[in-house]
Order: structure tokens, then sequence, then C-alpha cells
């Protein structure tokens, strides 16, 4: 059963970016860092779009953090949500993050959270041993 530790790396700031014609959307930007047994760490960088347009700044982000995992949460539920992400990047590691920041932040408290990375189906529980938080494959 993989397992990963996680430490969120960032609060949950919000950004206002225009998205069409007067629309505004609030994405919200997360970094953690995660680390799979036996890894070194990895930093991921995610964002929370309400909206379908995120590649600027996903680009933008590549820049500023160049040995990141960049993610784009393109649904989120409750109990699911559903990212594209670099391909060369690990699916568990990945959906570890991202079930971290949605449990922790008292996004979502559903477990274990289904979590798609380009396709792939994850189920992760996540939960705080006291010291770190820790996700684990269901």
């Amino acid at each position: 059963m993989a397992s990963a530790t996680v430490i969120i790396t960032s609060e949950p700031p919000t950004l206002a970016i225009t998205s069409g014609v007067g629309a505004t959307a609030l994405p919200q930007i997360t970094s953690a860092v995660v680390t799979l047994e036996n890894e070194s760490p990895q930093e991921h960088v995610s964002i929370w779009l309400p909206v379908d347009d995120g590649a600027d700044l996903e680009r933008g982000l590549k820049r500023s953090h160049p040995n990141a995992i960049v993610s784009i949460v393109t649904h989120n539920a409750d109990g699911i949500c559903d990212c594209s992400t670099d391909t060369h990047a690990n699916p568990f590691s990945v959906a570890a993050a991202l079930a971290v920041v949605k449990h922790s932040w008292g996004w979502d408290e559903i477990t274990p959270m289904l979590v798609r990375v380009n396709g792939i189906e994850l189920r992760v529980d996540a939960r705080h041993d006291g010291n770190a938080w820790i996700a684990t494959g269901a």
C-alpha cells in the first residue's frame, strides 16, 4: 500500500483573474511537499480553478516553480477531485497532496477520497498522526 507524508507549505490565498468578458474567477493556489516512502521530497503546486482556462496561470507557475509538479484541478466536489498534471509525475504523490489539502483545510472530510490524476483513479485516506499529515492508498 502506498504511503506519503505531506507538508502543506502554503496558506489558502486567492487571486482574482479575469475569465471571459467581465467574469472573475477566484482560483486557489496551494503548495505542498510530498515524501513517498524511500524517495526524496517533491514540491507540488496545485491550481484549484472554478473555470476550465488555466493555461496561462499554469505556465506562470511552471516558470516560478521549475522543479515542482504543477497540477490543475479540473473538477472538485465532496469526496472526489480530478486533475491534470505533468505526465512524469507519480499519480499517488499528486493524489496525496490534493487529498491532504482538501482534508486538512476542512474543504472535504470524506475518506477515502477519490482522486483522478490524468484519468487514473486513486482512493486516498488522509489523516494527521499528531505530527504530520499522512496519505495512504485505500
